[in-house]
């Protein structure tokens, strides 16, 4: 080759370049071999069970998708053929020599996953590829999770069977003479929240909306939502938060406020919806109790008959553990704690006899009294706590007067020396509390030089 042609060749090829570069920030689809037509790929992902095919971006865990890869414009009749292939993540769902290609996918995680088409367009020797085209769905799951318990699929105990166990906040836990239930703000060492836990993923999406509410049957338990373990603020349900403008919440606190009728009175739901689609989680729950309902106003101290009488509800239930706590005087810490047997932890009416001593043997005191009677029954992580009921102690004493006639004409009060002499003689007592008699004590001798001890002036 010359001089002269080299340069005529240099030129043509800048000119090429000049054009080609012109257009060069707006690239657009790869040309196809002179001879193809105007092919072109679309695919979409929608609802196996979608008769309309619609093109879906947020689906549940779950759902079973289907997917076609189209192409168009195909010219059969000039010896074109086309291959498609569907995959994700680099795994292959389908392939084959067709002009439409269908495939399906059921995701069980959710995630966020992308599904890509290809195609290859044949005509002779010459071939070219269109796409890839993506289409990336969201695969959402809602998760109420607490005390433990699985999912429905994940066999028993699960969120349904038997459910939660909620307290009823029913003690007085800051001491200030109102019943925990009852009050709003914070309740320092308030102890019978249960934490519930909020799930979403993916945790970045921002479309849609999270409910949380609550289904509670008429006459039965009763629960309320808060912000923190000691209560904070109350979360009135039901609560929504958009995902686009709201901070949600990870972790809530459940407090029980009025017990249950029967087994699983309450349902707490929590609820994804965008408007096209709507998934759900929910969680049955009982409102359990302990309530005492009759004992004496005073404690005797060594009397093995000190009863507490409560009920523990409703139906069905069964306590892991249980406690009566006798404390003394405005004190948060017990004198005596007595577990509850295994029989007195079943839903029902019950009875506990106890001595009236401390865990150390020793009798309990007048010093001390009033003393507070608290009952506590534990179910899977929940707690119940009775009311707080005051019991006195006062120490009991003997006072024995004797009168007799003197040698004398007048009856007279007091003890004539004359007329008592060494001999021994018995005065029987026995202790009796509103007409109960607690307990007779044995015979007890009195001579005439016993002094006799003379009990508290308020005492009855």
């Amino acid at each position: 080759m010359n001089a002269f042609s080299t340069m005529l060749r240099t030129l043509a090829v800048a000119a090429v370049g000049v054009l080609l570069g012109a257009d060069a920030a707006n690239v657009g689809p790869p040309r196809l071999p002179q001879g193809f037509g105007d092919e072109s790929l679309s695919f979409c992902v929608y609802r196996a069970d979608d008769p309309t095919q619609t093109a879906v971006t947020v689906v549940p865990v779950g759902t079973q998708l289907g997917m076609t890869a189209t192409v168009s414009n195909v010219e059969d009749d000039d010896g074109e053929t086309v291959t498609i292939e569907i995959s994700t993540g680099g795994v292959s769902l389908a392939s084959g020599s067709t002009d439409s290609l269908t495939a399906g996918d059921t995701p069980s995680t959710a995630e966020y996953i992308t599904y890509t088409a290809t195609a290859t367009v044949t005509k002779g020797d010459d071939s070219t590829n269109l796409g890839p085209v993506d289409v990336t769905v969201a695969v959402v799951a809602v998760d109420l999770s607490m005390q433990g318990l699985g999912e429905e699929t994940e066999g028993t105990p699960h969120d349904t069977d038997p459910g939660a166990f909620i307290g009823l906040n029913a003690d007085d836990d800051d001491d200030d003479g109102t019943i925990d239930s009852e009050q709003n703000g914070t309740v320092e060492d308030e102890n019978n929240l249960v934490p519930v836990a909020l799930g979403f993923t993916p945790g970045d999406l921002d479309s849609g909306t999270l409910t949380l509410s609550a289904a509670m049957a008429e006459g039965g338990g009763v629960i309320k939502v808060w912000t923190d373990a000691t209560k904070g603020t109350e979360i009135e349900l039901p609560a929504t938060w958009n995902l686009r403008t709201d901070s949600v919440p990870e972790t809530v606190y459940v407090e029980g406020t009025s017990g249950s009728a029967e087994l699983k009175d309450v349902e707490l739901t929590w609820t994804y919806d965008n408007g096209d689609v709507t998934t759900d989680d929910a969680i049955a729950m009982t409102v359990f109790f302990i309530n005492e309902t009759a004992s004496g106003d005073y404690i005797v101290p060594g009397s093995q008959r000190n009863r507490v009488e409560f009920t523990i509800g409703p139906d069905g239930v069964a306590g892991e553990s249980g406690t009566l706590e006798v404390r003394p005087g405005g004190s948060s810490s017990a004198d005596r704690t007595i577990g509850l047997e295994d029989d007195d932890l079943e839903a029902g009416n019950h009875s506990l006899d106890w001595n009236g001593k401390d865990d150390g043997g020793s009798a309990l005191i007048q010093a001390s009294s009033p003393y507070t009677y608290v009952l506590s029954l534990a179910v899977n992580e929940g707690l119940a706590e009775s009311v707080k009921t005051d019991r006195k102690v006062e120490e009991w004493g003997l006072a024995v007067i004797i009168g007799d006639r003197p040698a004398g004409t007048d009856l007279v009060t007091g003890v004539d020396e004359d007329t008592i002499t060494t001999e021994r003689f018995v005065v029987q007592v026995r202790f009796e509390n509103e007409g109960e008699a607690f307990e007779t004590i044995p015979n007890y001798e009195v001579d005439a030089n016993q002094a006799c001890a003379e009990g508290p002036a308020d005492n009855e």
